[in-house]
Parts: C-alpha cells; sequence; structure tokens
C-alpha cells in the first residue's frame, strides 16, 4: 500500500487525542524548551513540526490504528516519534533497544506491526532486525528524511488505541496491554496533580523510554509545557548535574537510585530548584527517607502503579511522608499511600469478594485510569478485568486502620514453603530495617523437605559487615517462624532491570544449587 504525505497530520472529528497537550504546547509556548539532551534541545514549536513530520508521512488509518513498533531507550527523539505516530492516529509500540533483535521481533509480530521505526541512538541494529523472517519492515527513524509508508495493512487496533504496551509481569510469555487515549490523557492530568506539576517544570529522567514510567514523561512533561531532560542513563552525579544546570523541578527514581544520589553528596550541587522526588517500585528504608528529605530538602511522593493501570493508582503524598518520618512511623513510610483522585480501590479475596477490614488480599482497581485490556489475548482480559470495570492488578496488600494502602508482594513471587505462603516483600520490609543492611532480596529456592525454602540475599552498607545470624535473630523476632529464610546471602549487588526491580530469578538460579 502506497499512501503519499499529507499535508497536515490526520485528525478524525471529536477523537480524544493525546497529542493535544503537544498542540497546546507548540501553538502558545513555542518558544518554551521542550526536550534537552546531551547534543542540545529543541522548543515546543520544534517539537510540534517534528511530530507533524513524522505524522505526514504515514497513512491515514482508515482501517483503524496500526502498531508501529518504536526501538528506544534513552533516545532523545523518542518525544517526537511517540508524538507523531499518535498524532497520525496511529499507536506507539514502544519496544527495549536493550533486547535483542529476536526478542524485539516476536512483539513486533505479536503486535502485527508491518513498520518498526528505530531511535538515532541504536541505527545500527536496523540492518539485523531486516535479516529477521518477520513480516515488519524495520526503517532508521531520521528527523529530516522520509520514514516511508507501511508496506500493507495489518490487522487493525480498537479505535482509541495510542499504544500496545508489552510487559510480563514475572511469568509468561509478554502481554500487549491496550492502552487508550483516554487512558493517557486520565493519567497525565492525574500525575500533574499528585506531582504539583505547575506552569514553570523541568522534569529530570533517566529511566528508559521504552517502559511505560519512563515513556509517561513524555505526556507528562507536555501537560504544562515544561522541559524534559532526557539522560543517556542513571548516573548519580550526572541527575544532580542536571538538576543544578536546568533547573530540574521533578525527579523520577527507583530507591535503589535514591541511595545512590546520598552517596554523590548532593550538598556539592545547587539543588534549590528541585520540588519533588518521585519514587516507587519497592519500599524506601525510614532511615532513608529522613536522610533525603534532610539532604535534598524537597518533597517525596512514593507512586504505585502498573501498565495495565496506566501507572500512578496510589500515592503516599509529601505531608504524610514528613508526619510518618518525625513519628518515626515505619509503616506508613512503608505504605503506598492512598488512592490518587479518580481511582477507586478493593481488596478482594480468591472469589472477587471484599476481604474483611485489615485482611490481605488482591488489589483490584477502577477508574478513567484503568485500561480496557490485552491485545488478542481475550481469556487473559476475561480473567484479570472483571464485571463492574475492575481489574485485577496480580498485586496483594492490605489496608492499615488510617486508611492507606500496605503492598505485601506480587501473586506470581508467592513462595510456598512446607504449604505456607510467603511474600518475599514481608521479608525484605523487615529485614530493610536491620542496621548495615543497604538492599535485600528475599526469593525461594527448591527443597527437598519444603517444596520451597525462603533464601535472602543482603547487600551491606559500605563500611559495614552484617552478621548473618545475628540478622536472622533479629527475623525471628519481627516474622513468624517458617517466613525466616534459612539462608542469608551476602553479596555485591542485586541483579536488577532498568527501572531498578530486583530480578528474583537470577538469584533462585544463582544460589539453588548452596545447601546448608
Amino acid at each position: 500500500m502506497t499512501t503519499p504525505p499529507r499535508s497536515e497530520p490526520y485528525e478524525a472529528s471529536g477523537r480524544v487525542d493525546a497529542v493535544s497537550f503537544l498542540r497546546r504546547a507548540g501553538n502558545h509556548r513555542s518558544s518554551s524548551t521542550a526536550v534537552v539532551h546531551p547534543n542540545g534541545s529543541i522548543t515546543y514549536g520544534e517539537l510540534l513540526r517534528r511530530a507533524n513530520h513524522v505524522a505526514q508521512r504515514l497513512p491515514r488509518p482508515d482501517l483503524g490504528p496500526q502498531p508501529i513498533v518504536v526501538v528506544t531507550e534513552h533516545d532523545p527523539a523518542t518525544p517526537e516519534i511517540y508524538f507523531g505516530v499518535m498524532a497520525a492516529g496511529h499507536s506507539i509500540v514502544p519496544v527495549s533497544a536493550r533486547l535483542p533483535d529476536p526478542a524485539i521481533e516476536r512483539i513486533a509480530s505479536a503486535a502485527g506491526a508491518r513498520l518498526g521505526l528505530v531511535g538515532p541512538d541504536h541505527a545500527g541494529r536496523v540492518a539485523g532486525l531486516n535479516q529477521g523472517a518477520g513480516a515488519t519492515r524495520w526503517v532508521e527513524y531520521d528527523s529530516d528524511v522520509s520514514i516511508g509508508v507501511l508496506p500493507e495493512p495489518g490487522a487493525a487496533l480498537p479505535a482509541g488505541t495510542a499504544m500496545v504496551a508489552f510487559t510480563s509481569g514475572t511469568t509468561g510469555d509478554p502481554k500487549g496491554v491496550l492502552v487508550t487515549h483516554t487512558n493517557l490523557i486520565a493519567n497525565g492530568l492525574t500525575a500533574a496533580l499528585v506531582f504539583g506539576v505547575g506552569a514553570v517544570n523541568c522534569h529530570i529522567n533517566p529511566l528508559p523510554l521504552a517502559h511505560f514510567a519512563g515513556a509517561s514523561r513524555v505526556i507528562l512533561a507536555a501537560v504544562n509545557a515544561g522541559t524534559h531532560v532526557i539522560l543517556p542513563e542513571f548516573d548519580p552525579v550526572g541527575v544532580l548535574d542536571a538538576i543544578e544546570e536546568f533547573r530540574g523541578t521533578h525527579l523520577t527514581v527507583a530507591p535503589a537510585m535514591a541511595r545512590e544520589l546520598l552517596r554523590a553528596e548532593p550538598e556539592r550541587f545547587d539543588l534549590e530548584s528541585l520540588e519533588t522526588l518521585v519514587y516507587g517500585t519497592a519500599p524506601m528504608p525510614s532511615n532513608v527517607v529522613s536522610e533525603l528529605l534532610e539532604r535534598l530538602d524537597c518533597d517525596l511522593i512514593n507512586g504505585y502503579g502498573l501498565t495495565e493501570s496506566t501507572g500512578l493508582v496510589t500515592a503516599l503524598d509529601a505531608d504524610h511522608h514528613r508526619q510518618a518520618a518525625r513519628a518515626g512511623d515505619e509503616d506508613m513510610l512503608s505504605s503506598i499511600g492512598w488512592p490518587v483522585p479518580g481511582v477507586e480501590l478493593r481488596i478482594i479475596d480468591d472469589a472477587h469478594r471484599d476481604v474483611q477490614k485489615g485482611a490481605t488480599g488482591e488489589i483490584a482497581l477502577r477508574g478513567m485510569k484503568i485500561t480496557p485490556g490485552y491485545l488478542s489475548n481475550p481469556e487473559e482480559t476475561a480473567s484479570r478485568y472483571l464485571n463492574g470495570g475492575w481489574l485485577r492488578s496480580g498485586d496483594q496488600g492490605r489496608l492499615a486502620d488510617a486508611g492507606y494502602l500496605l503492598l505485601t508482594g506480587r501473586i506470581d513471587d508467592m513462595i510456598i514453603t512446607g504449604g505456607l505462603n510467603v511474600q518475599p516483600l514481608e521479608v525484605e520490609i523487615e529485614a530493610i530495617r536491620f542496621q548495615g543492611v543497604e538492599a535485600c532480596a528475599a526469593f525461594g529456592v527448591p527443597s527437598d523437605q519444603w517444596g520451597q525454602e525462603i533464601r535472602l540475599a543482603v547487600v551491606p552498607a559500605s563500611g559495614w559487615t552484617v552478621p548473618v545470624e545475628e540478622l536472622r535473630v533479629f527475623l525471628q523476632g519481627r516474622l513468624d517462624r517458617y517466613k525466616v529464610p534459612k539462608m542469608v546471602h551476602i553479596v555485591d549487588r542485586l541483579p536488577r532491570s532498568s527501572l531498578g526491580k530486583v530480578q528474583r530469578r537470577e538469584l533462585s538460579a544463582r544460589f539453588g544449587h548452596e545447601r546448608r
């Protein structure tokens, strides 16, 4: 199929469109800085022009939105590609450049994509990807060169689909989450409200743009025409330098990254502009929270969400961080706060009924941010999306008397030892409180006696030695006996994803052969 370029991007009458944030910024704040990266910057007027350039070279979605893969990581061209694909009426399929070619090709095939755009930072991947046996044609993106047109239409996505975000969770094949324009708009407005994104804002972003946590910053930065500083990687000194140089107001990191910022001696930098540090994916130890509040002198927000909820659904806000730090309330500090505006929350049992107050169950969510389901996977959609618009999160939690939500673990992470269920997070929340523990991760390994036995990997803080037996005695005083790790392994670091999530499978494989 060939379609000539258009002079204007496709806009269906009345279509709800996340690109509206960019159009507003480009038309009314055209000279404001939109994107900053190590090699330069562009304004919102230029970003809108480049996004339109992308849109004009894609065919009209007469059969519905087409999935277009975007291979990226920290590529500064990513915002113009994302907005351009959506402005053309098509859907982004973000894919991490960290993946090998066969994995990228499998995701493209699962999405039914006929065109893949590879960002300039990874242009060398194009030849190898085009040698694959898939139906996707891979093109090196260049803002000054036509990217061509789709070779032929694939299977149309549901109307209103803005993104297909592939996530495998902790087990199974990747699943394509259908994210609508309405979802992205709701997330952008909600996050702007919760994070305090005002008229003057500058987001320092060390997160990979292929993952939703990083990709959502593309939308969030444009809500109030803020500056989006895209860093090539997470480097603590580089992050602090960027805050100082660009007067950064907002920063999002994983807890492990926050510790690295403290080690980089933030007092050496002018961080007066920093208003809010957002973190998530893991609990932050109370001593680290107190140190961040003292040394960075900014608001802290712990945000919880998942791809199926278009990110943020609960938050422990700045006031409660300070309140809990002053009172030494470790339960509140280890919580994920309260539902954000527009999100309803329940705790349910296996029969999808509400549990008793204070009991542990699965977190269920409802609201405009909840995505409609999975691409070409009606069985999984029916399993996770319940009547009444409720999404089963796959996470377990319980509500404290004060109303905040305590995350107790991922259902898929459950360790079954001697017939009893243990969530790794339960063990980690207590272990991180032991003096000298920098980071830790609980995991299961096969056991002839117990089926699985619990182990704990511990990274000691700099200058500390963690006495293994003393740690186990400490945990015996805080956990049920069957939850206490049978062995503690001292390690230099924990295996983590690019977003800072611990890879428990790697620990199980590494230590599964060791016996007491």
